[in-house]
């Protein structure tokens, strides 16, 4: 069993090759680039708790491109100890793309949970200020997120609580 200081190395380790991974891939298509994570606090982030609200925001993401008649030129999900990625590489303007996937941040049951990065085909990432949008709010106090992160204003223990309800529940109604 890693211990947690390995497991916080090895997260920062994936954080560096997530980082070459995305540019990689949109030097390689050039093209846009989604990039879909958990925004998931502490040192444990897989689960099967984990690994289905992924496959989730992949499904919605999917579902999003196809409704849009938005061709896929590569696709690559990952799952290690360090979290969940997916990779959608997309010949799609990146405002456009980034405007797709904040509408599921901001509307999917889980949303709060999905953490989608878009790049552009110059390997720029779109931030939500680019398509005219405030910063992500926190999902337990409606705050600006950055603000509640920098400022401790949550425990880990308490983020993880509200996204297990969150996964619970949208899972239990899922199942009805």
């Amino acid at each position: 069993m890693s211990s947690e200081k390995d497991i916080l190395f090895k997260i920062l380790l994936s954080r560096e090759k997530r980082a070459e991974k995305q540019k990689y891939l949109v030097n390689k298509y050039k093209c846009s680039l989604i990039s879909f994570t958990l925004n998931i606090p502490g040192a444990t982030k897989d689960s099967e708790l984990y690994r289905r609200i992924h496959r989730e925001g992949i499904k919605e993401i999917l579902s999003a491109l196809n409704n849009e008649h938005l061709p896929i030129l590569c696709k690559e999900e990952i799952y290690e100890i360090t979290g969940a990625e997916c990779y959608i590489c997309i010949n799609v303007d990146g405002l456009k793309l980034k405007e797709l996937m904040v509408n599921i941040e901001e509307n999917h049951e889980l949303g709060r949970i999905f953490d989608i990065d878009v790049f552009d085909s110059n390997f720029r990432i779109i931030k939500r200020k680019k398509i005219c949008l405030k910063e992500r709010k926190c999902f337990i106090c409606n705050d600006d997120a950055i603000v509640c992160r920098r400022n401790n204003k949550h425990t880990t223990e308490e983020l993880l609580k509200k996204i297990n309800v969150m996964a619970s529940d949208f899972f239990r109604e899922q199942s009805k």
